[in-house]
């Protein structure tokens, strides 16, 4: 897959390409998705569709270093709990986080 800086976003028009097929609406009635929007509480639309489409190439890059760091350094379980605590809880200056 070829990454689009944000600034040729612009340009280009990104379209909801499976979201009438049937794997795409188990994924989200059913599935994955399903449990995401349970855990997460999201509401989801394609109402504003266009607006957020530049967002689709946006990534965390500094918090996809602490994830690979946590991942890399631990075992899988403490790992995936270190992570989650970090969701449900934020990180303040005073946790111990990994330095990237």
């Amino acid at each position: 897959m070829k990454l689009v800086p944000l600034s040729l976003m612009e340009d280009y028009n990104l379209q909801p390409r499976f979201k009438d097929s049937p794997h795409f609406k188990d994924f989200w009635t059913k599935g994955n998705g399903k449990q995401l929007i349970d855990f997460s509480g999201a509401e989801l639309s394609f109402k504003d569709f266009e607006k957020f489409a530049p967002f689709f190439y946006h990534v965390d890059e500094l918090g996809d270093e602490v994830v690979k760091d946590v991942y890399f350094t631990k075992k899988y379980t403490e790992a995936s709990r270190e992570i989650e605590q970090y969701i449900r809880n934020g990180v303040s200056e005073n946790d111990e986080v990994p330095k990237v």
